[in-house]
């Protein structure tokens, strides 16, 4: 009843919610291309072995993904794309204490079938990389038996591969439209699922990082959050004064 509501509350206020998002998404995005811009300008040295192979995984996969929809209309893996990402539905699901009582994927299409639906079980497929934390855990495992460390490089194609195949899916899902999306409104759920990946990818760089880059971005995020703020009470102080002379006049 309360996601029902929720979701009629959505339907009423149209895209203001999605519009107060934009702020925060134009925020981190300024945050983040700055200190990556400086940080890769000042501190080549972080763009190592690891970094390099994270970036082949990504063009590995992106090229796999363009040629295989050229040639035959629809990516390669689609099949592992929706059992994912129905994977994905139910997870968050079981995680907020929902059940999961059906579950079916396959190529054509899947849905999940439970007790607790809401706005991150509907969006988390579109910003949980399930394939990289699966990659992530395998290696970790493995790292409990065997020594592991001669083959990061392993895992830092796999993570940089699965990571794109979240994104190019994600894209090429979104542009065909989608109930998941549609349900809390479109505009408000990709503000979501895009500052959800511009969030993971903010980790991501601080773990490629040096030391300290994480600090910056704080610092950083705060100074471009005030400048914000000082800059919008000024717009709205103009547009009050603006408001009262017409009401003069």
């Amino acid at each position: 009843m309360g996601y029902r509501l929720k979701r009629i509350t959505l339907r009423v206020l149209g895209p203001v919610p999605g519009i107060l998002l934009l702020a925060p998404a134009g925020i981190l995005t300024k945050t983040f291309f700055g200190v990556f811009a400086r940080t890769a300008v000042h501190s080549e040295q972080w763009m190592g072995g690891d970094f390099w192979a994270f970036c082949m995984g990504c063009v590995l996969w992106m090229l796999a993904f363009v040629l295989s929809l050229w040639a035959t209309g629809e990516p390669c893996l689609l099949g592992v794309y929706v059992y994912g990402h129905e994977m994905t539905h139910a997870f968050w699901s079981m995680l907020m204490g929902g059940r999961v009582t059906e579950f079916k994927a396959s190529r054509e299409g899947g849905y999940v079938v439970t007790d607790k639906h809401n706005l991150w079980v509907a969006l988390a497929p579109y910003f949980h990389p399930m394939l990289s934390m699966v990659v992530v855990g395998v290696f970790g495992l493995a790292g409990v038996f065997v020594d592991v460390t001669q083959w990061t490089w392993v895992l830092f194609i796999s993570v940089g591969a699965t990571w794109a195949f979240h994104l190019s899916f994600t894209g090429w899902m979104i542009s065909k439209g989608q109930s998941d999306l549609r349900m809390n409104g479109t505009f408000y759920s990709l503000l979501i699922i895009y500052l959800m990946n511009m969030l993971l990818l903010s980790l991501m760089f601080f773990f490629f990082a040096p030391v300290g880059t994480a600090k910056e971005f704080g610092l950083e995020l705060l100074d471009n959050a005030e400048s914000f703020g000082a800059w919008s009470w000024a717009r709205g102080r103009e547009l009050w004064g603006w408001g009262r002379a017409w009401m003069r006049v």
